[in-house]
């Protein structure tokens, strides 16, 4: 996965680019802002050959990725208010209220992960429109 969500995803997810118009077809601007709230998605994925440590010892490797989520993942996405919307494999895609909340959560969960590689993780962060 890329260091930020790609366009498809976003789209299934519902975040517009911040740069797009109104969107809408006729209705007053006061109507268009009801319909559409500023959210931050972010992709999380596993750095380090995940395929390569499935092939190498697959039960292993998912009950290590299953820990992870268990007891860092899930915490972490409480305390900064952040909801998971979708695993993938490895990857993560969630959804935080607040920028800050979803740096703050990505940092301290890269911190965290020092030393663990098989399930540091890579991130991407958007701000954006959700419809």
């Amino acid at each position: 996965m890329a260091a930020s969500i790609d366009a498809r995803r976003l789209r299934c997810f519902g975040v517009l680019d911040p740069m797009d118009g109104p969107k809408g077809g006729g209705r007053s601007a006061v109507e268009q802002r009801v319909d559409h709230r500023l959210t931050t998605a972010l992709a999380a994925d596993v750095v380090g050959g995940y395929s390569r440590l499935l092939a190498a010892d697959e039960a292993g490797t998912l009950v290590q990725l299953k820990i992870h989520r268990k007891d860092l993942i899930e915490p972490k996405t409480a305390e900064y208010h952040g909801q998971v919307v979708k695993h993938m494999g490895d990857g993560t895609l969630m959804e935080f209220g607040s920028a800050v909340d979803t740096v703050n959560f990505a940092v301290n969960v890269q911190q965290a992960t020092d030393g663990r590689a098989a399930v540091r993780p890579l991130v991407g962060v958007r701000l954006g429109r959700l419809q």
